[in-house]
C-alpha cells in the first residue's frame, strides 16, 4: 500500500508542475501549415520559432524543423490512389521519385516540428526579437496546453524574416543522424539500429549519461500461426498440421537501391520509410507491397504503416480466391544478456527483475490495444506503447519470457525453434489469440517508444502513457509589431474567385482587407452545414491567401460537389462558390 501511495505522489506531482516545458519536456510537437495560415506560401527559409524567457527578457531561437509534403501517384502502385510522399532524399535507382515541392513555399501539408522542452514563457506583446525584418511581419503565438490540466502551458513564437538563419549549436542540440547503409539512428541520447532484411529493431543502445551505451537488444519478433490462401486449391499452412509457425523472417524489405527515404541534415526529427511486403518461398509479393514509415525525436520514436489483409483479394487478382486466416499473432521485444539487471514495468506488474530467470507475471492486456511496457536499469530506460486497433479478437495476453535457456513462453502453440540469440532475457509483447472468422484483419503498426534517463519507475510508465494518450492542446494568437497601414492597402475589402475551380486537389482562396481585422474564413456544404474553418484570426491590412484540400475539420476528404467560402469580418461579410470534383 505504502510504495502505491509514493507512485501516485509522484505522478501528481509531476502531473501538476508548474510549466508544460517542464512537465512534458521530451515530447514532440508536429502541426501542419494549415495551423499557421498567417505563413502560408511563405519561403520555409523565411520561418524561424523562438521561445520568450520571462526572467530575463531574452529570446533565443530553437530547434525546429519544416518537412515538405507532396501528393503523388505511386509509381509501384499506380493502380492506387495518390499519396502523400516526404519530400526527402530517395535511393530508389530503379524509380525516380521525384521527391521535390513544385510550391517550395510553405503548404497546408507541410509540418512544422520542435520539442515541448524547448518552449517558454508568454511573451508580452511589445517585446520582440531583435530583427528589423520580423518586425514588419505579423508573428504568430502557439500556446500549448496540458488537457488535463488547462492551467499547464508553454509558449513559442513564429516569426518571418529573410535575414535571420539557425544557428549551427541550435541546427545541432540533439545531434540528430541517419545512416541509410547501417539503418541506423542516433541522437545524443540514444542509437537504434533496424534490420535491413526485417525492417524490425534489432539493436537499442541508450548513452550516458541517461544511460550506460551498451546494446540491451536482440531483435523485435513477429509469430503467427494461421492459413494463406494463394487462389484455387494452392494455400499455405502456417502454425498447423505440423507446419512452422511464421516468423519476422516472413516479412521482407526491398533493398535501398529500389526504395529507401530518408531526410537529410535533420535537427528534431529523423524521417526514414521503408517499402515492405510478405515473402513467401523465399520470395515478396510485390502487388501486396506496403510502407512503414518511422519518425525518431531526440528521445522518441513511432512507427506506422502496414497492410489491411482483408484486402489481399483485391490488391492480387479479384478473380481469384486469396484470403488469410490467422489463429494466433504475437509481436514482442526481445532483449539479450546486457539487459540482466534490468527491471520489468507495465500497469500490472511493477519491476520484475531481469535475470534470466522465470517469473510469475500477471498477463493482463484489454481489446483495443493500448499497452504499455518499460525496461529499465543502469543501461537506461525503453517505454514502448502499442497501438492495435483490431477488435476481432477473442482473447488478448502479455508475452512474457525471461530464460537463459531460451525457449518460447508460447511454445505449446508456436511451432518451430526459436530466432534471434536464442536466449530471452525479459523478452515482453502481446499475444492476441482466435481471430473472428470472416472479419476484417489488418497487420498495421503503430509504436511509440521513449529512451529516458535510468533507473525509472513504474510512475514514469504510468507519466509518459499519460502524454501519448492525452496529446497537448494548440491554440494560437497573433501578434504584431506594424503600426502603420501599407501604402498600398487595399481600399476595401474583397474576396475573389478560388483558383482553379473546379478543382480535385488544392484550390486557393483569395481575401483582402483594407485595415487590420479579425477574420474568419469557413467553408460550407450545399445544404449549409459547416465543414471546415480555414482561417480565424487576426490579420493585417493586405492581401492574404489560404488553400483548401477538401478536407473537413476532422481531415477527412468530403464527397464532390458545390461547396462555398466565406469571408466574415466584424465590418464585412461575403460568400462565393465553387466545385471540387473528388
Amino acid at each position: 500500500m505504502k510504495k502505491i501511495v509514493l507512485i501516485l505522489l509522484t505522478f501528481l506531482q509531476t502531473l501538476f508542475a508548474a510549466n508544460l516545458n517542464e512537465k512534458r519536456p521530451f515530447q514532440p510537437v508536429i502541426l501542419y501549415g494549415s495551423q499557421v495560415p498567417e505563413f502560408l506560401n511563405v519561403p520555409t527559409d523565411e520561418i524561424f520559432i523562438y521561445r520568450y524567457s520571462a526572467t530575463g527578457n531574452e529570446w533565443s531561437m530553437i530547434p525546429f524543423q519544416i518537412d515538405e509534403r507532396v501528393k503523388m501517384q505511386d509509381p509501384y502502385f499506380p493502380s492506387r490512389d495518390a499519396r502523400h510522399f516526404y519530400a526527402i532524399q530517395n535511393t530508389s535507382t530503379e524509380y525516380d521519385y521525384a521527391f521535390t515541392d513544385t510550391l517550395p513555399n510553405l503548404d497546408i501539408d507541410d509540418e512544422l516540428v520542435f520539442l515541448i522542452g524547448d518552449a517558454g514563457d508568454q511573451a508580452p506583446d511589445d517585446s520582440w526579437i531583435d530583427d528589423a525584418d520580423a518586425k514588419t511581419h505579423d508573428r504568430v503565438e502557439l500556446i500549448l496546453t496540458d488537457p488535463l490540466d488547462t492551467s499547464v502551458k508553454a509558449y513559442v513564437y513564429v516569426f518571418r524574416s529573410s535575414t535571420l538563419s539557425m544557428p549551427d549549436e541550435v541546427a545541432n542540440k540533439y545531434q540528430m543522424a541517419f545512416d541509410p547503409e547501417t539503418q541506423t539512428v542516433s541522437t545524443k541520447v540514444y542509437s537504434l539500429g533496424m534490420s535491413d532484411a526485417t525492417g524490425l529493431v534489432k539493436d537499442i543502445a541508450i548513452t550516458p549519461p541517461f544511460g550506460s551505451g551498451v546494446d540491451i537488444f536482440d531483435t523485435q519478433k513477429i509469430r503467427f500461426n494461421g492459413f494463406i490462401s494463394l487462389g484455387g486449391i494452392i494455400g499455405l499452412p502456417i502454425g498447423r498440421e505440423g507446419s512452422n509457425s511464421a516468423t519476422e523472417n516472413y516479412l521482407y524489405v526491398y533493398p535501398n537501391t529500389q526504395y529507401l527515404s530518408y531526410n537529410e541534415n535533420p535537427v528534431v526529427r529523423v524521417i526514414r520509410e521503408a517499402r515492405h511486403s510478405v515473402q513467401l518461398f523465399g520470395t515478396p509479393f510485390d502487388q501486396f507491397g506496403f510502407y512503414v514509415k518511422t519518425f525518431f525525436y531526440p528521445y522518441s520514436g513511432t512507427i506506422e504503416g502496414g497492410a489491411r489483409l482483408d484486402s489481399l483479394n483485391d490488391e492480387l487478382n479479384p478473380n481469384e480466391d486469396y484470403y488469410v486466416e490467422l489463429d494466433m499473432l504475437r509481436q514482442s521485444w526481445d532483449y539479450n544478456q546486457q539487459a540482466v539487471g534490468m527491471k520489468f514495468y507495465n500497469a500490472y506488474n511493477d519491476g520484475i527483475l531481469i535475470d534470466g530467470m522465470p517469473d510469475n507475471i500477471d498477463p493482463t492486456v484489454h481489446i483495443p490495444i493500448q499497452e504499455w511496457s518499460m525496461v529499465s536499469g543502469d543501461q537506461g530506460t525503453f517505454y514502448n506503447l502499442v497501438h492495435f486497433e483490431e477488435t476481432n479478437w477473442e482473447s488478448a495476453e502479455l508475452y512474457y519470457w525471461d530464460s537463459a535457456d531460451g525457449g518460447q513462453a508460447d511454445s505449446a502453440v508456436v511451432v518451430g525453434e526459436d530466432t534471434g540469440d536464442r536466449v530471452s532475457y525479459g523478452d515482453n509483447g502481446i499475444t492476441l489469440r482466435e481471430h473472428t472468422e470472416h472479419s476484417s484483419l489488418s497487420l498495421e503498426l503503430g509504436f511509440t517508444a521513449y529512451f529516458l534517463e535510468k533507473n525509472a519507475s513504474q510512475a514514469t510508465g504510468i507519466e509518459l502513457t499519460s502524454w501519448v494518450l492525452n496529446p497537448v492542446k494548440l491554440n494560437r494568437r497573433v501578434v504584431t509589431e506594424v503600426k502603420d497601414q501599407p501604402e498600398n492597402a487595399p481600399r476595401d475589402f474583397r474576396l475573389n474567385q478560388n483558383y482553379p475551380n473546379p478543382f480535385n486537389g488544392v484550390t486557393r482562396i483569395e481575401f483582402s482587407l483594407p485595415h487590420r481585422a479579425f477574420a474568419t474564413v469557413t467553408i460550407y456544404n450545399a445544404i449549409g452545414k459547416k465543414v471546415k474553418t480555414l482561417y480565424s484570426a487576426p490579420a493585417a491590412a493586405g492581401s492574404h491567401h489560404i488553400s483548401w484540400d477538401g478536407s473537413d475539420q476532422s481531415g477527412q476528404y468530403v464527397a464532390s460537389g458545390v461547396y462555398f467560402y466565406k469571408l466574415e469580418t466584424p465590418e464585412f461579410k461575403t460568400m462565393k462558390k465553387m466545385l471540387y470534383l473528388r
